[in-house]
Order: C-alpha cells, then structure tokens, then sequence
C-alpha cells in the first residue's frame, strides 16, 4: 500500500467513524458524499456505488446522488444508465430552482453522451437557450450534424466555451497552429471536453499536413480514464 493509499485509507476509516454518530441530515449527506469520493479515489467503485445507493435511498431523487451514481456509471462503462441518471439529476436540479446546476449537466456530460452516439437532435435541444457556452455548443451540433452555414462564431470570455470556439474557428478555415499550445496549457479542469479538443485538434493539424505526433505530449499528460463512450478507441489510435 502506498503512502497515498493509506492517508485515504485513514480518512474513509476517520469518514465513516462520523457518519455513525451522525443524525443531522445536512452533515450525514456531505459525509456520505465525501465517502464516496474517497472510496473512488482508492479504486473501489463496487463500494462507492453502494455508498451512493444508500445515500440516495435515503434522499430519494437527490441530485447530487444521482450525479456521483452517473459518473460511476460512466466509470464502468454503463453509458445509457449514465445518461439516464445525468438527465434525471438536471432535471431535478432545474425542478429545485437551480439553473446552473442543471445546464452544467445539459452541457458538460449529457451533451457529450448525445454526441457519442451521434444523436446531434438531442444535442441541439441541450444547447438551446441563453449562454456563450450554449451558442458555442449549438454551433458544435450544426458543424458535426453536416447542417452548412450557420451563425458567426461568438467571441466569448468563457473560459471553456472560447476553446471550443476556437476549435470551430478552425473547423471553418482558420489556421489551427495555436491549437497544441492550447492543449498542452489546459490542465486538469473539464478532462472529457479537453480530451474532445485534442482528438480534433490533432485531426486539423493531420488535414493541414502539421505532424499530428506533435499532440504526443498532451496524451500522455491525460489522466485516464476519460469518461466518454470514445476515449478507448481515440486513445489506442493516438498510440499506433
């Protein structure tokens, strides 16, 4: 066991010792949420579902149960209970008054479930609506639909949606040179929509003739696994 095996090992133990002598609903739920995310952390997900399971049965439709639950689902490669749980934890997240909540799932894995399995009718409905990310995203769903023309690309201070645009400045014919430069800077925030950036990015450059073996360094900066249905098969391909 590793020096960092055993820290989360005490801290799950130290976790659990609170939640049994623990009545107040508020403080059980975020112990039990911090269980789970521990319990991942060392590798267990059999339990950390089990832990999820119960934080739920005792929260019946509980968003964030129901979100920690999709991930796991995502984790072991269950992509329809997945979708399935992210759709019913934005709904409720939207039914409880928060908005933001709700389209960072419409946004972040829900669109790219629907995306994976080509289905570009319900990514246009996630991306409809108000926000820059939203316009970016609804763009996205045109270009990967075949749909031609199509609104200007907006110039946005969001920080994820003006990658994205800028990866659809060079869908349409700009250079994508600064591309890798972009990729290599994008650390660890929002894993799944960076590895969707280096996949095409390093598709433009192999259409513009660049080396594509240059995106070598962002792969191996990738913390797997990444949870789309098409990292498996983009990873294996990046290693050929």
């Amino acid at each position: 066991m590793s020096d960092e095996q055993g820290r989360l090992g005490r801290r799950l133990l130290a976790t659990r010792n609170r939640l049994r002598g623990q009545s107040d609903p508020d403080a059980r739920r975020k112990l039990q949420r911090k269980e789970v995310r521990l319990l991942v952390a060392l590798g267990n997900l059999q339990a950390a579902e089990t832990a999820a399971m119960i934080l739920l049965d005792e929260n019946p439709g509980l968003p964030a149960a129901l979100s920690v639950l999709a991930d796991l689902a995502c984790r072991s490669g269950r992509w329809d209970r997945a979708e399935e749980l992210f759709r019913r934890a934005s709904e409720g997240l939207a039914g409880s008054g928060d908005r933001e909540g709700a389209d960072r799932l419409r946004t972040g894995p829900l669109y790219r479930l629907a995306e994976a399995r080509e289905d570009y009718d319900e990514c246009a409905g996630l991306s409809s609506g108000e926000g820059e990310l939203k316009a970016v995203l609804a763009i996205r769903c045109a270009r990967m639909a075949g749909r031609a023309g199509g609104p200007d690309i907006p110039r946005t201070e969001d920080w994820l949606a003006s990658r994205l645009a800028r990866l659809e400045d060079s869908w349409r014919g700009s250079s994508p040179d600064d591309l890798l430069d972009i990729a290599v800077q994008w650390q660890g925030t929002e894993p799944e929509w960076r590895w969707r950036f280096i996949v095409e990015g390093a598709g433009l450059w192999e259409k513009r003739g660049l080396d594509p073996l240059s995106w070598s360094r962002p792969v191996r900066e990738t913390a797997c696994p990444v949870l789309d249905p098409r990292f498996h098969e983009e990873w294996r391909r990046f290693l050929k």
